[in-house]
């Protein structure tokens, strides 16, 4: 799972490590996502289901930043109609 914010670093996680979360937390200025960090993030997942030998279908809307057009080794992207 991906959240993005606007902060590199959170208030809220004072006391905690960004990478400590079960999630990935990214950030940019309007805290949307962005292709860019799908993108990264996408390659980010692909790169770990291809060290555990896995493969996995993702559902995604028809957001303009998940118009990926990349072909990921063990990512299936399917799109919501």
């Amino acid at each position: 799972m991906c959240v993005s914010g606007k902060s590199q670093r959170p208030r809220c996680f004072k006391n905690i490590s960004i990478s400590d979360l079960p999630v990935t937390y990214l950030a940019n200025r309007t805290a949307w996502m962005n292709l860019n960090l799908f993108t990264n993030w996408l390659t980010t997942l692909n790169n770990r289901m291809k060290r555990n030998n896995r493969n996995i279908l993702l559902f995604l809307d028809n957001a303009p930043c998940h118009m990926v057009n990349e072909d990921f080794s063990n990512i299936k992207l399917v799109f919501f109609p």
